[in-house]
């Protein structure tokens, strides 16, 4: 059986005996301004290089997806749920190298305590995935348009318009990271899209449910965190910016520390805030 590879050398071979074929490219590129195949409500300019799979792919990844459904529907079925979560994995490389443990384990949190543990960071985090939601409180609740950090954004919503979340601790999503996604690519303006997004959620959390305060100051200390790291510090036109985020963490560095449900990845990052900036990059680089 041909592998996923070999299609997709295949398919640039078919390309450079067509000299290019620019003018099913440019028809390709028409259907696409046209369709709803969009990222971040906008369609992305390339070369127009499909994803090519092969039948033993093809097939692997529909038994997960319907294995994972099943599954959660029937997670929420047992607890009466509004909404699913499974724990989600993330690895490089090849789909075989997802740890899977079966344990068995499931419960069931009412609206606040899933948005403690949500902002926590512990039994599931912000991404939408790994995550089955009924279609009635998904409707209406869009990504924001043209922002990056879009699952930040939302999902805490979809969370809180569930009554009932049900928590099933089997790794039944995996997450590739690759070394050109979003988050690895040079630093941009978009990465201050993270820290909006999580101003709002904090809003929210002030208006609607002031006993997961604590926690989404955690969460807030995260995002800081990760954009700071992620800003070049030789680069001045971000130096403004990123004092006033490293004056944010010290304001926030107490809470943190103080909160015994605060990760330690966390607790520990503010404990390195009274390195000052420099001190706390350099530690932060060498801790990975």
């Amino acid at each position: 059986m041909p592998s996923n590879a070999d299609y997709t050398r295949e398919y640039f071979q078919i390309i450079d005996e067509l000299d290019g074929d620019i003018e099913s490219r440019r028809a390709a590129f028409n259907y696409m301004q046209d369709s709803t195949a969009i990222v971040h409500h906008q369609v992305v300019a390339s070369s127009f290089v499909p994803r090519l799979f092969n039948r033993k792919t093809y097939e692997v990844m529909k038994r997960t997806a319907e294995t994972s459904h099943r599954i959660l529907c029937k997670v929420i079925e047992r607890y009466r749920a509004d909404l699913a979560v499974c724990t989600m994995k993330t690895f490089q490389g090849k789909p075989d190298e997802v740890i899977r443990q079966t344990t068995g384990q499931t419960a069931c949190f009412e609206r606040e305590k899933a948005l403690e543990h949500m902002l926590y960071q512990r039994l599931f985090d912000t991404s939408a995935c790994g995550k089955l939601y009924r279609t009635e409180d998904a409707r209406g609740q869009l990504f924001p348009a043209g922002r990056l950090f879009e699952d930040l954004a939302t999902v805490y919503r979809l969370l809180w318009r569930a009554e009932r979340t049900a928590w099933e601790s089997d790794a039944l999503y995996g997450y590739r990271t690759r070394g050109d996604s979003i988050m690895n690519q040079r630093f941009h303006e978009g990465r201050f899209d993270e820290l909006t997004a999580i101003d709002e959620l904090c809003d929210f959390v002030r208006e609607n449910c002031l006993s997961v305060q604590r926690a989404a100051d955690c969460r807030r200390f995260s995002c800081l965190c990760q954009t700071l790291l992620a800003i070049p510090p030789e680069d001045a036109r971000y130096r403004g910016r990123a004092e006033a985020i490293f004056a944010e963490l010290c304001r926030l560095r107490w809470r943190v520390l103080s909160d015994p449900r605060a990760r330690m990845k966390n607790r520990g990052a503010a404990a390195l805030t009274l390195l000052g900036e420099r001190g706390f990059r350099r530690c932060a680089a060498a801790r990975g």
